[in-house]
């Protein structure tokens, strides 16, 4: 069949001449029939999990060789749930934990599965009071959305809740209810916008599979704002427990149950017109399966071939059959050996997502060593986190300790088992006596920042004065002068090998001598002059100043 080339919509992906119709892939079939489960791609391999049958067992489909495996059994039964890729793994929000029908208890905890490493990390714990199954679960601009949903399974307990989940802090945010409840559903975005399509209210009014829901609630992202569509464009088939695909410029609603049946029933809607079309029909009816979009095909199989219970393999695919993907590779973490931390100013440790085309899952961060109680870690990691693919993740320690040279070390642990373990050196800014306490030398682009204590401010005159260590302590220049609060910046070259004096009204370079722009204190032993005792710290004599 000749290709057409006929870019659609936003997705861009390519139709073949004609109506595309569900391909039959006759594949190899030793994978587990399910049913209520998940189907999501990640690198180059098809994962099927969960569901009422053999829930636990992860069944990976490599489409390359047209073979299935057994990968890491999932942790917990998960069933009725949309799992979801994200950067290279693949997240469970929002799923039942049990199948103990009509009455499935929701998972307390996020869940990740590893592809290239093969194994499930326990992510953060969901707020008890926003736990449900049966969910919409999507991704936009990096951060999870859940939508809807029952608390208690069959049996009633649908509700309209939305949530945020950042991975990359490991944070959850209740945010504003869509229009309607509703479960046995899967959500999709349309460019920056989320649609909840079909669903039911189960254990509601109409029974365990009624009513079915037939109004489209839609989220936009960049008005944070719902919306219901009107009547018009309601779905023409209503139905629960489809699958959906963004594809080809419109979303597929594919099969699903109700009135007594499970459907072969394929609808397309425009999101830009609001409108329905017809697509062509399945070759076997199914509901409580997930679709995967690959290449130019979307790809479906499992789920149950009649309303409630049973079950059936048959992978049948629409459009293409030439899925893509790029092989799994395990992310690494990287990060400096050791850091000094200040006890006046917090350092940041830096990791560095180092390699692989995986995300980072961080299971903790921690202090240990002997002098751990003497540093604490200011950035919030509490929770389970994600660092991105090539990029970095800051970690603020500071040093809360009395004691010059105290040693711990900062511990992170990734991916269940892999570490990181950066030695911190923790180092005292001196006191002095005088009128300055303490000054702290940054360098910040091409410029110097000073800080020094608060006895120095409250409208004080005061001289800074730039030495150079390799000319002697008796080779100063002003710098800056009446001046009144508690920090400067001046230009500078090269930092290194500089030192510089506060010299406040009435205080002496003793009470307020500096560091150097490596950080390095100026002794007092080695300073073979400087500014007396003035009333004028501008006016203060050495050398020839």
């Amino acid at each position: 069949m000749p290709l057409t080339a006929l870019i659609l919509g936003l997705t861009g992906h390519l139709l073949m001449g004609g109506s595309p119709v569900w391909i039959d892939k006759s594949e190899d079939e030793s994978y587990t029939a399910r049913h209520e489960c998940s189907f999501v791609q990640a690198g180059q391999r098809f994962y099927l999990f969960g569901g009422r049958e053999n829930a636990q067992t992860l069944d990976t489909y490599d489409y390359g060789a047209d073979s299935w495996s057994t990968s890491a059994s999932a942790p917990i039964p998960f069933n009725h749930f949309q799992a979801t890729e994200y950067d290279g793994l693949i997240w469970v929000i929002g799923a039942f934990k049990t199948n103990s029908f009509p009455s499935e208890s929701p998972a307390d905890d996020i869940w990740v599965f590893d592809p290239a490493r093969d194994l499930w990390m326990q992510g953060p714990s969901i707020p008890v009071g926003r736990r449900r199954g049966s969910t919409g679960l999507v991704i936009h601009n990096d951060k999870f959305y859940v939508v809807a949903g029952n608390t208690i399974g069959h049996n009633g307990g649908y509700v309209a809740w939305f949530d945020e989940f950042d991975p990359h802090s490991g944070t959850w945010t209740p945010l504003a209810d869509a229009p309607g409840a509703r479960d046995h559903f899967h959500a999709s975005v349309f460019g920056d916008k989320l649609y909840a399509i079909g669903g039911r209210l189960s254990g509601g009014p109409g029974g365990t599979f009624a009513p079915l829901i037939a109004e489209i609630d839609v989220y936009d992202f960049n008005t944070s704002s719902w919306s219901r569509l009107g009547a018009m464009s309601n779905l023409p088939t209503p139905r629960a427990a489809s699958a959906v695909a963004a594809f080809a410029g419109e979303i597929l609603v594919i099969g699903g149950e109700g009135n007594g049946q499970a459907y072969t029933t394929v609808e397309g809607f425009d999101p830009g017109a609001d409108t329905w079309s017809t697509r062509a029909s399945l070759n076997y009816a199914r509901h409580g399966t997930q679709a995967v979009v690959s290449g130019q095909g979307v790809y479906v199989t499992a789920g149950s071939p009649n309303q409630g219970g049973g079950n059936q393999r048959n992978m049948e695919v629409y459009n293409v059959d030439l899925p893509v993907g790029v092989a799994s590779v395990a992310g690494e973490l990287s990060g400096p050996i050791a850091a000094t931390v200040s006890s006046v100013t917090p350092s940041t440790i830096v990791l560095t997502h180092s390699a692989g085309n995986e995300g980072v899952f961080v299971n903790s961060v921690d202090l240990g060593g002997s002098d751990a109680d003497d540093f604490s870690i200011v950035t919030d990691v509490a929770n389970p986190f994600l660092i991105r693919t090539a990029t970095d993740h800051g970690i603020v320690v500071e040093h809360n300790g009395v004691a010059e040279g105290a040693l711990a070390t900062l511990d992170v642990t990734y991916a269940n088992s892999q570490t990181l373990s950066v030695a911190l050196t923790g180092t005292l800014t001196s006191g002095v006596p005088g009128r300055v306490d303490t000054l702290q030398v940054e360098k910040i682009g091409s410029a110097l920042q000073l800080t020094w204590g608060e006895d120095c401010g409250g409208g004080d005159r005061y001289g800074v004065y730039r030495g150079d260590l390799s000319v002697g302590y008796n080779s100063l220049t002003i710098e800056s002068c009446d001046i009144s609060g508690t920090t400067t910046s001046i230009p500078v070259g090269a930092p290194a090998g500089e030192f510089f004096l506060i010299v406040p009204v009435l205080g002496t370079a003793e009470g307020s001598y500096g560091r150097d722009g490596a950080c390095g204190e100026r002794p007092d032993a080695l300073a073979s002059c400087h500014p007396q005792t003035t009333t004028d710290p501008c006016a203060a004599s050495c050398g020839g100043l």
